[in-house]
């Protein structure tokens, strides 16, 4: 039952952070895609801390992406 609930929010986090991010930074269309794969990857990983995108605000859209693969790559099982 519980992992029905977490798998149910799962999409619902990701969508979000998406649409957030990628309003306040540009992206091309392979960068866009990138982006998805990172914050899905990010949800299942780190679905127990939030997002803070404020720390972001002076960044470009490709430290962005650098930050989330970083993060990804320090997972245990590096990113997948």
């Amino acid at each position: 039952q519980q992992l029905i609930q977490i798998a149910s929010e799962i999409p619902l986090i990701e969508v979000c952070y998406y649409a957030e991010i990628s309003e306040q930074w540009r992206f091309s269309s392979q960068e866009k895609r990138q982006l998805k794969s990172l914050l899905s990857k990010r949800a299942v990983l780190r679905h127990d801390k939030a997002l803070d995108l404020s720390e972001w605000e002076d960044s470009s859209g490709k430290q962005v992406l650098k930050y989330l693969r970083n993060e990804m790559s320090a997972q245990a099982f590096g990113g997948f």
